[in-house]
């Protein structure tokens, strides 16, 4: 993707001048539940309708974190990686700090170097860069500390942001080889744990944190829910322990987990032959080799395979990228075209596996690749209805710039002449 810039828009809403409404704190918001406080909301927007301010800035595909009376969010130019603090009001530019960049890891056409969103406390900002790891600002721009991660082996590219629970910033990172989940000090970026992930395969879901309940507020019991390939975790926030989990899950995860009460709410998609009825047979190793391996050679290549998904769906399958299938990723192979596309409502909590007990109901038609649930307090057939941003109207624009919208009426949405890769943000009645 080539900009030069890119405008960041803040269109006014129904009550545009209240003052310090509430914050947007990490991706898709408080606890990731993609849903604002706000009343009715204006039927139009545009370039020139309801907005406050727009500010130009560099290209990069983060969302707006919002704390106190700043906007924090990544963005890229040329080979830089900077962090750039707007005012709330005016959408002034504050600061912009240049990130250390270590590398420049392979990226998706769809992805950038900024893809993650910060993450804030209302005193500091945390984000994280792909190509150098996880840093600290404060409000002001002073850099606090940074902490180097990486190298990524995610064929996208990461996606994953960073959030904060207790006294830790978690990240979630799956990718071919050697996924985890890890946390860090708030205070001085210290590693305090990492987890192995090994059934993660690739995935970019962003975790949210679940309380049980009696427990307190700054560690001691607070888990860290995690979708990956094919089961969700739930991390103990003190030790990185999975305290429990939960299998069936897609095999690549993308969205985030929706807590409303004790139920969480995560849906999946990796391919359309994961839906129900398009599943293909995937022979055994044995057979697989008995079948095609033409050079005998004991591995298979893309080229000795039958012309379909076992041979479209080769490079994703290539884990070490040698060129050829080998036992352990035939396996693979085999489990993720097995895998089921869905939706699924879980009880949360629990001890071990809790696959058989957590489950309430799983949805397994045509569900969306990217798109995420909205944590309002629905029934279950509500969940289904899959918002992608908040009750009607609604306001977003997919990869490709088409304006999105629903509405009780027969209009569409006015183009802004933007392709929006983010997600909005959208506290206090205002879209950002």
């Amino acid at each position: 993707m080539r900009r030069s810039a890119i405008s960041f828009l803040l269109a006014a809403l129904t009550f545009s001048g209240r003052a310090h409404a509430a914050d947007w704190p990490r991706f898709r918001g408080p606890n990731g539940t993609g849903v604002a406080e706000t009343s009715a909301l204006p039927d139009g927007i545009g370039s020139d309708k309801h907005v406050v301010w727009k500010t130009a800035l560099p290209p990069g595909h983060s969302s707006p974190a919002i704390g106190g009376d700043r906007v924090f969010l990544t963005a890229f130019e040329g080979d830089k990686l900077f962090t750039i603090a707007l005012d709330r009001g005016s959408g002034k530019i504050l600061w912009r700090r240049e990130s250390p960049r270590d590398r420049h890891e392979k990226l998706d056409t769809q992805n950038s170097p900024s893809s993650p969103t910060p993450a804030t406390d209302g005193r500091n900002v945390y984000v994280f860069f792909p190509d150098y790891g996880l840093l600290s600002y404060t409000f002001d721009g002073k850099e606090r500390w940074h902490a180097r991660l990486g190298p990524f082996d995610n064929m996208y590219g990461m996606g994953v942001s960073p959030i904060l629970a207790g006294d830790k910033v978690v990240l979630i990172c799956d990718q071919s080889h050697n996924s985890f989940a890890a946390a860090f000090s708030q205070a001085d970026g210290k590693q305090a744990w990492k987890t192995s992930r090994p059934e993660a395969l690739s995935g970019h879901s962003t975790p949210i944190v679940y309380r049980p309940q009696g427990e307190g507020v700054q560690g001691a019991g607070i888990q860290i829910i995690a979708p990956g390939s094919f089961r969700l975790d739930a991390y103990d926030l003190a030790s990185g322990k999975s305290v429990w989990w939960v299998n069936g899950l897609a095999s690549e995860m993308k969205s985030v987990p929706v807590l409303d009460g004790d139920t969480i709410y995560i849906n999946g998609f990796n391919t359309p032959f994961n839906a129900p009825g398009k599943h293909i047979e995937v022979p055994s190793v044995k057979d697989a080799l008995a079948k095609y391996d033409i050079n005998h050679d004991g591995a298979l290549q893309q080229s000795e395979l039958p012309e379909g998904p076992m041979r479209a769906y080769f490079p994703f399958e290539d884990i070490n990228g040698d060129g050829k299938l080998d036992e352990a990723e035939w396996k693979s192979f085999q489990a993720v075209m097995a895998a089921e596309n869905g939706l699924l409502a879980l009880n949360a909590g629990g001890a071990g596996d809790m696959t058989a007990a957590a489950l309430r109901w799983m949805y397994r038609q045509r569900v969306p690749q990217l798109p995420s649930t909205a944590g309002l307090p629905w029934s279950d057939l509500h969940a289904l209805l899959f918002r992608l941003v908040m009750e009607p109207p609604i306001y977003a624009r997919d990869r490709a710039g088409m304006p999105i919208r629903e509405t009780a009426g027969p209009d569409g949405a006015a183009p802004l002449a933007l392709v929006l890769w983010a997600t909005p943000s959208r506290p206090g009645g205002v879209i950002r």
